[in-house]
């Protein structure tokens, strides 16, 4: 095997525990997990992972082998019993779904192997095929969701209010560095208050709650000869389908309503969906903002993004107006007290 990489000890002992020969490794990104292209002797490919998130924010609870695993039990259902294409995650010789590699800090790391999926990434502008496409996609994951029944030990973190306030509290380290001013944290932490009377009247019925991807946006879908495939999993969590619907549509800018009229064709939708789309997105930029709190480097763009954030996303949203879309395309504006009403 020859790699120049950063980690290549790590990676040479994971790829020791699987049935493959390896000819190369090539290291892609590190986000939810360091990943690399390896290829083997015969010339397939494959996605190595291995497990250390970039923000401690996604730490914790979200790497332990216990709930790797569930993502990787998540993924070979999808693979084996529907007609959705994803990496399908390889046993190790031992039948495992992970390799578990010592680090130098005396702590253990969990390692994945998936087959790699051909294709390419969404790039803007989106066109409305695209978001047609995305939206169908969507809309089957959650419907496979919805009448899936998840093993015994099967874990994942949840996306609920306790998360929400959580991320809050965690904002509240870049006010105390200087980063964001008081005004626009006080700003975002109100917009998070109005969040979780609608959550509670959601509830966590099958219908409104189940397991979600957590992170489909463009750069986690490959299309190839027309088919679009969900990747990167590490986010998956049990939430509110709305909140995968705002990560989704977010990008997506004029066919954000084309997107959510093609996902409501396949899997009913509230008639108030716009405006709980809109309700979290403000909680997606909550943890947004909270991932950031604990990278440095990325500070500069925290400080430029949130006052954005305060004035054009969480103010409307206090005040009831509509952010996200062309006002034409809602059905009702109504005052939080009358969305929550609605459900």
């Amino acid at each position: 095997m020859t790699t120049d990489l950063p980690h290549s000890k790590l990676v040479e002992t994971a790829l020791s525990q699987y049935p493959i020969k390896v000819r190369c490794v090539d290291f892609i990104r590190h986000s939810g997990s360091l990943v690399h292209r390896v290829e083997d002797e015969r010339g397939n490919e494959y996605a190595l992972r291995l497990h250390q998130h970039i923000s401690d924010f996604l730490s914790g609870s979200w790497q332990t082998p216990k709930v790797i695993n569930s993502e990787m039990v998540w993924l070979s259902h999808l693979h084996d019993e529907t007609d959705i294409v994803v990496q399908e995650p390889i046993k190790t010789t031992e039948s495992n779904w992970l390799a578990l590699v010592d680090l130098p800090t005396g702590e253990t790391s969990a390692c994945t192997l998936h087959r790699w999926l051909n294709g390419s990434c969404p790039a803007p502008p989106f066109t409305a095929e695209d978001a047609q496409v995305i939206a169908f996609l969507l809309a089957d994951l959650h419907i496979v969701a919805e009448h899936w029944s998840a093993p015994d030990g099967f874990a994942r973190p949840t996306r609920d209010s306790d998360h929400l306030l959580r991320a809050l509290s965690h904002i509240e380290r870049l006010v105390s560095l200087g980063v964001i001013v008081q005004s626009d944290f006080d700003c975002i932490r109100m917009a998070a208050d109005q969040i979780l009377p609608t959550m509670a009247q959601l509830g966590t019925g099958p219908e409104s709650w189940g397991l979600i991807h957590g992170d489909l946006i463009p750069s986690n879908i490959v299309f190839y000869q027309g088919v679009a495939s969900p990747i990167d999993f590490s986010e998956s969590s049990f939430g509110f389908y709305l909140y995968d619907i705002a990560v989704c549509m977010l990008r997506l800018g004029p066919h954000r309503r084309t997107f959510l009229d093609t996902y409501s064709e396949r899997r009913t939708l509230p008639e108030n969906a716009r405006l709980l789309v809109e309700t979290f997105l403000v909680a997606q930029f909550v943890e947004w903002l909270a991932f950031l709190s604990y990278l440095p480097e990325r500070y500069d763009r925290a400080a430029r993004g949130v006052p954005q954030i305060a004035a054009e996303v969480c103010t409307p949203f206090l005040n009831s107006i509509p952010f996200l879309f062309e006002p034409e395309t809602y059905n009702m504006r109504a005052s939080n007290k009358e969305i929550q009403a609605t459900n």
